[in-house]
């Protein structure tokens, strides 16, 4: 696998303990993005930050996959006014402050609107957790966006074929 992530050492104890009956759930807060100094990075467990971190953001999700109960995806969404260098590497942070998963990534130049072009860019990472239901998160609803996904699903589900669809048209 040429892209991949670790639980770092810090990490580890923590995952852990939320497994046990009535452990401290683990709860992801942050993604940090970095350029890796320079170069692509190995992810390895004994990192407790990134090698250059550009940019640290609150996640906006962690959601089960949808077909391997041992996975989650992580999403964070990096604005338009964010970047103007290439990331290599992320890392999900615990609401302790703690590094707990470190991973690289595939060479993305992330533009800003001064090189002339800018976009949000949403990073995915699938975390294998053993089980989705070990790891939380805390949300800043201030920060938090809708996928398309996420959005086609709520109204999917405010559609239910149990339940009669009424429309109103007003003149």
């Amino acid at each position: 696998m040429l892209f991949y992530a670790v639980v770092t050492e810090l990490g580890r104890p923590k995952l852990a303990a939320s497994m046990l009956p009535g452990g401290a759930p683990l709860s992801l807060s942050m993604m940090a993005l970095g350029d890796g100094g320079g170069a692509a990075v190995t992810p390895v467990a004994n990192r407790a930050s990134l090698v250059n971190e550009r940019h640290r953001r609150a996640i906006n999700s962690v959601t089960a996959h949808p077909t391997d109960a041992e996975r989650v995806i992580v999403e964070c969404v990096i604005p338009n006014t964010v970047g103007g260098w290439v990331i290599r590497e992320f890392g999900l942070y615990d609401d302790g402050g703690d590094l707990v998963v470190y991973g690289n990534f595939p060479e993305t130049y992330k533009p800003v609107l001064a090189d002339g072009v800018g976009r949000d860019l949403t990073i995915r990472p699938h975390i294998y957790v053993g089980s989705d239901a070990e790891v939380t998160m805390l949300v800043d609803p201030s920060v938090t966006l809708a996928t398309h996904q996420h959005v086609a699903a709520a109204i999917a589900a405010a559609f239910r074929a149990d339940r009669p669809f009424r429309y109103f048209r007003h003149f």
